[in-house]
């Protein structure tokens, strides 16, 4: 798996979604456990299918991590049998919500 702790934590009002593309490498696949957090408390935990073709993941952070105003930090496990994955374009964007004009 990976385990990703940023220094600086993000607001959820802001940061609304974090996105990413995976991938499983060349005939493999598998399911990996997706939590984000905030120090010590975690988000609702999400599955993940790989396969291998790029994918992208969106996260909706106020659905996945509700009564949590921020977060800093996140990981994928690989419960399933282990697989090699790629993780690519990991960014995070404003909600729909936000007026940017």
């Amino acid at each position: 798996g990976i385990y990703v702790h940023h220094l600086q934590d993000f607001d959820i009002a802001f940061f609304g979604e974090l996105l990413f593309q995976i991938r499983a490498a060349t005939g493999s696949s598998g399911t990996l456990d997706f939590t984000a957090s905030f120090d010590d408390v975690e988000c609702q935990e999400q599955k993940i299918q790989v396969t291998d073709t790029w994918t992208e993941f969106v996260l909706p952070m106020a659905t996945a991590c509700a009564g949590l105003e921020r977060f800093n930090k996140f990981r994928l496990q690989n419960r399933s049998p282990h697989f090699v994955f790629y993780m690519d374009d990991i960014h995070f964007s404003p909600p729909p919500s936000v007026d940017w004009e």
